[in-house]
């Protein structure tokens, strides 16, 4: 029991410190908004997952995507933040994808609200 407790506790210092550095990183892209729009777009993509937990279209994100790659993917910290929220990252295909059982609604719901602190100090 106790070693479970540790792991989980253990666990969410990681995804924490993970997101935390992202979010430290997108917020110094100040040029033309970027480091914004990235986590604007985030977090539109991370609240269809918390309305819509159940459909597989909203927990798989296309890395070859043009929009997804000039908005998120190619700032520094854009990707880390959507891998911090839970997905996780395809080579073969090309996708970031987060699995219906990894779906962490409470995780979820807390990366958008710190991306939005973040955003509130951007704009």
């Amino acid at each position: 029991m106790f070693s479970k407790i540790v792991y989980f506790t253990l666990k969410f210092f990681v995804k924490n410190f993970f997101l935390e550095k992202a979010l430290l990183a997108l917020s110094m892209q100040k040029v033309r908004d970027s480091g914004k729009i990235a986590l604007v777009t985030s977090r539109k993509l991370l609240n269809n997952i918390v309305t819509k937990p159940e459909q597989a279209k909203y927990r798989t994100i296309n890395l070859e995507n043009a929009t997804i790659k000039k908005k998120i993917t190619i700032k520094p910290g854009g990707m880390n933040v959507l891998i911090a929220a839970g997905f996780v990252r395809n080579e073969v295909e090309q996708t970031l994808v987060m699995s219906e059982k990894d779906v962490d609604v409470v995780w979820i719901q807390s990366v958008i609200d710190q991306a939005g602190v973040v955003v509130g100090k951007l704009s």
